[in-house]
């Protein structure tokens, strides 16, 4: 009974490791709030301006797009901010530094070109045993916002 027990936490403890997402920010911190408008696109930022950015990031296999954005939420939340977009999302093998300036990551959207990339990339991962990365990354970016104050 003993070992079953210990076989239990160790495999919610690898599950806990699996799933695991960092996140980061960069930029000025207000107050918490606690709604936060998700924008678009780059024109439904009229009225807002830019307090910070930030990023997700979690391991490729163990972590989707959409565990990614809900810790961005949070996060915007956590720094006062009233609005939201997401920037882009890149996989990058685990260990390497990517330059944000770049901005050379895939954008997020739901188009099939995205999926397209993501299966072919996995099929690399996994169909490549000698390219030295067996762990990828997946980095989510977001702009913060809040609302302009007109004096």
């Amino acid at each position: 009974m003993k070992n079953l027990i210990g076989v239990a936490v160790a495999g919610i403890v690898c599950l806990g490791l699996i799933s695991c997402v960092s996140t980061k920010y960069t930029g000025k911190s207000f107050p918490e709030t606690h709604d936060l408008l998700i924008l678009k696109s780059s024109s439904d930022k009229s009225g807002y301006e830019l307090i910070g950015t930030g990023q997700a990031s979690g391991e490729y296999s163990g972590t989707t797009n959409g565990e990614l954005q809900s810790k961005l939420y949070e996060l915007g939340l956590e720094h006062g901010a009233n609005a939201m977009r997401i920037a882009g999302v890149r996989l990058v093998p685990e260990g390497h530094v990517v330059n944000n300036a770049e901005y050379n990551f895939i954008e997020a959207t739901d188009d099939p070109d995205q999926t397209q990339f993501e299966t072919q990339m996995q099929e690399d991962i996994s169909g490549d045993p000698d390219q030295g990365y067996t762990r990828y990354m997946r980095i989510m970016y977001a702009e913060y916002f809040r609302k302009k104050q007109f004096l």
